[in-house]
């Protein structure tokens, strides 16, 4: 519980420097693969301070162990100065490819929409790591080869994207198109523009409506972990506390968070259209 509760706090922590940096950010998708590469750099480095992690928590508990609340909060400081860089990390990557992802759809529901199905591809992409990490990489391979085929696969992605970017670049430049292009159709572009154009002239919502409504999100977080934790101790009882039934229960949480997704997606797709 401790180290969920701090990587979920450095997690919120990225997606909120992230957020602030991204409009700043004048090539958000270059910046995104620096951000994977620097999570895979990292996860090559992780093992490292991991191994000084049991002489600490030994010295915790000889120190404090007495005392449960102090020895909690300890080993969650002692957790979060260890995780805090992947995680935030991690948690700036959403905000940079919405920024990327807005740049390219013009008005309020296209970008919305578009940054919808990103969700849902991420959510989606995280159920597909959590069954591979959970039945298959740790099993097969142990915590210290799956650790370096994570590393791996952030670093490859990093390359991948910053090559094609150099790639597309160069050709823009000889091709002389200072418009960055577009996979919507031209329907797509002025169905967007004329969205657009009509949103321009609707009022913004008052202030408090927006703070009530990131305040919701937040407490909506909240109660989802509470439940995550709470079903997992009530689950283990059954199913029994191991690798296996940890990663069927957070593979149950991340489905519906990607079903989710894709549902409130196509949703606002359709109300778009109306």
């Amino acid at each position: 519980i401790v180290s969920r509760a701090s990587v979920g706090r450095e997690l919120a922590l990225g997606s909120l420097v992230g957020g602030k940096l991204a409009p700043r950010v004048k090539r958000p998708l270059v910046a995104y693969a620096l951000v994977e590469a620097g999570v895979g750099l990292y996860a090559l480095l992780l093992p490292l301070f991991l191994a000084r992690y049991p002489a600490l928590n030994a010295l915790l508990w000889r120190t404090v162990g007495d005392h449960f609340v102090l020895l909690s909060v300890l080993r969650f400081l002692a957790t979060a100065l260890v995780l805090i860089v992947p995680t935030t990390l991690m948690g700036a990557t959403l905000p940079l490819l919405s920024q990327y992802v807005a740049q390219k759809h013009a008005g309020i529901v296209g970008a919305s929409v578009q940054i919808g199905t990103l969700f849902a591809m991420n959510t989606t992409g995280a159920v597909v790591g959590t069954f591979l990490s959970g039945f298959v990489l740790l099993p097969r391979f142990g915590v210290v080869q799956t650790n370096l085929i994570g590393a791996g696969t952030n670093l490859t992605l990093a390359m991948l994207i910053l090559v094609g970017s150099a790639l597309y670049a160069a050709k823009r430049g000889q091709a002389a198109q200072p418009e960055v292009p577009d996979l919507t159709t031209n329907s797509d572009e002025d169905e967007e523009q004329a969205v657009s154009v009509s949103q321009a002239n609707t009022p913004p919502s008052p202030q408090y409506q927006r703070r009530l409504a990131v305040l919701s999100y937040a407490i909506s977080g909240a109660t989802a972990m509470v439940y995550q934790v709470l079903w997992t101790r009530a689950l283990a009882i059954i199913i029994g506390s191991s690798v296996y039934s940890f990663t069927l229960i957070l593979l149950a949480f991340l489905l519906g968070l990607s079903f989710g997704a894709i549902g409130a997606t196509r949703l606002l797709a359709r109300s778009r259209a109306l």
